[in-house]
């Protein structure tokens, strides 16, 4: 993300930690390129699950309250359906990252708030390509790796206004 810096002005890096979203949100950084009183794109895509239920749901509610009506939150997060994966997952980074899958209807209430875009709240793999994008796509093979057995579910919402 750095790198486009020197070649987009229309790219920021916001240094700081999720769990400090008042002061993010608050600060001169976010406030020079994104007004917040216009329609943007939040994405909480694939972080959610490394903090506690608690403070991911602060964090996404803090947001969704200051995005004005017509923006888009976009969120992908870990699923608490499989906890031998979740098991393997958590043994892969140790004790020192939290890591909180939640069930399906805990990821959905992100969206309250939200007109959710079809197909809703689902597996990432479910999600619908550009018809553009599939001439890109290579079929797995049969020799092809296994697919990851962590599951992740994923929604965009519209903001009401």
């Amino acid at each position: 993300m750095r790198a486009l810096l020197a070649t987009d002005d229309l790219v920021a890096v916001i240094d700081g930690d999720a769990r400090e979203y008042e002061a993010i949100l608050a600060g001169p950084d976010l406030g020079a390129l994104i007004d917040l009183s216009e329609p943007a794109c939040v994405l909480f895509v694939s972080m959610l699950h490394f903090l506690t239920a608690e403070v991911a749901d602060a964090i996404v509610a803090a947001f969704r309250e200051r995005m004005a009506p017509g923006s888009y939150l976009v969120i992908s997060s870990g699923h608490a359906e499989n906890n031998r994966v979740r098991d393997q997952v958590q043994a892969a980074y140790g004790d020192a990252t939290v890591l909180t899958g939640r069930p399906a209807a805990e990821i959905a209430a992100y969206f309250d708030g939200c007109d959710l875009v079809p197909p809703g709240v689902v597996p990432v793999t479910e999600w619908p390509l550009d018809e553009r994008d599939a001439g890109h796509l290579q079929p797995i093979s049969p020799r092809s790796p296994a697919p990851m057995q962590a599951r992740m579910l994923a929604g965009i919402g519209r903001k009401r206004g």
